[in-house]
């Protein structure tokens, strides 16, 4: 391949050079446009053509049909409305941006082609970590045991970085699956960053370790009635196919239990700033009456980041609420960003030792207590997620009929006047949640 990597700010940078199987797409633009090397998704529909199916043959072969973890549909008209999006790996040495140029070009649906790079997710790039590295704090947070004799809202956590502390295991009411990633289909090995991150160690925190512990740890102090199901990626780079995959397998309306709310920690932008078409696809899916939330991402830019970015989804931005409810310097922002919650300096559960922080200047090593303070739009995410789930069990309790789409949207447009501080034309609705 003769894609190179630019100059993006060094974390990125030093991350994607040290990973082959990583290129970034965009070098030139402000914001952060990376994808698995090699890899193509394709939406079913277009193979009908039979012209555009024998050029892209020509470029690449078929590497699956589908992802391992897509739920299987019943229906033919389902299966229709739904197409797959299959996983193709190029055959040539060209750059993966020209071929998709080619491609699209060669494609009667246009504009509308379902044809783009795998597309690669960390939480919100350009850092391993969010918007700066986790920084030690006295402050703590009551978690108060799971409520699972009252009323349960089911709330699913998307992320990466998950690592058992004593904290939630003793809060109870959470459980953590592990989904397949593009190296399941391919015959590769998944990498679990975290895996070997043990509460009480010490030593460098390796990719994002830590990550969906701060963020379940948000929702679990807000909402004691939350069921929370936590998958968690296991690579260091999430790419789109399996984190849509999740999307749809774990928020679908086939889930074994249909959650209320899903709550995704990843932002990307896309080749040609796009709309996230295997994003789009696992929503088509998700069940009516849930609410999925998503960060605006952390690159201080104006580019669309998906899934936030999908009217479907609540786009959740930052603001600095000891700055006086500003928009926090690292948010992303424009009119795609529905809401926006306080996201600079959260304190939330984390993993006790003497850590050195990724993305930490200097690399030196840090004492973390069971508890951080993080910023970045993955934290003002969770508050808002928790705030949906209160309400909706507030309302089970109540008997009050709602459901978790319907509150939520009802406190992203404002509506809920009790929490909105104002209005921002880059950053929507500015919410005050606990």
């Amino acid at each position: 391949m003769n894609d190179t990597p630019g100059q993006p700010e060094l974390p990125l940078r030093a991350a994607i050079e040290q990973d082959s199987d990583i290129v970034l797409l965009e070098p030139e633009k402000d914001h952060a446009v990376a994808a698995v090397r090699g890899q193509l998704l394709i939406g079913e529909h277009e193979l009908g053509d039979h012209g555009f199916a024998s050029i892209l043959r020509e470029l690449a072969e078929q590497v699956a049909v589908k992802h391992p973890d897509h739920p299987e549909g019943d229906a033919r008209r389902e299966r229709h409305e739904h197409e797959e999006v299959g996983l193709w790996s190029l055959r040539t040495d060209e750059s993966l941006v020209e071929v998709v140029a080619r491609l699209r070009a060669a494609s009667k649906r246009g504009h509308r082609a379902r044809i783009s790079p795998n597309h690669v997710l960390v939480p919100c790039p350009p850092h391993w970590c969010p918007a700066e590295p986790p920084k030690r704090t006295e402050e703590t947070v009551e978690l108060p045991a799971y409520a699972c004799d009252a009323v349960a809202v089911d709330v699913v956590v998307i992320d990466a970085g998950w690592v058992d502390v004593p904290l939630l295991t003793a809060r109870g009411g959470i459980e953590v699956v592990t989904p397949s990633s593009w190296r399941t289909a391919t015959g590769g090995a998944s990498v679990a960053a975290s895996a070997s991150v043990v509460p009480g160690g010490s030593g460098p925190l390796p990719a994002i370790a830590g990550h969906a512990t701060f963020i379940v740890g948000q929702i679990a102090a807000r909402c004691p009635n939350a069921r929370i199901l936590v998958v968690n990626h296991p690579d260091p780079w999430a790419d789109e196919w399996s984190v849509a995959a999740s999307l749809a397998r774990f928020g679908g309306a086939r889930a074994d239990r249909v959650p209320d709310v899903v709550s995704c920690g990843f932002a990307t932008a896309t080749l040609d700033d796009r709309p996230s078409y295997p994003f789009a696809h696992a929503l088509g899916q998700v069940a009516p009456t849930t609410a999925v939330v998503s960060p605006a991402g952390n690159q201080s830019s104006f580019a669309p980041h998906w899934p936030a970015a999908l009217k479907r989804v609540i786009g959740v931005g930052a603001f600095d609420e000891s700055a006086g409810n500003a928009i926090a310097e690292f948010s992303n922002r424009g009119t795609w960003v529905d809401c926006a919650v306080g996201g600079k300096d959260v304190v939330s559960t984390f993993v006790e030792g003497e850590w050195i922080p990724q993305d930490a200047d200097p690399r030196v090593e840090v004492e973390f207590t069971e508890f951080a303070s993080w910023s970045g739009t993955s934290f003002s995410t969770p508050r808002f997620t928790a705030a949906v789930a209160a309400r909706l069990a507030k309302a089970r309790a109540n008997g009050v009929a709602s459901n978790g789409r319907r509150i939520a949207h009802k406190l992203a447009a404002g509506l809920a006047t009790d929490v909105v501080i104002g209005s921002d034309l880059e950053l929507g609705t500015k919410l005050e949640l606990p």
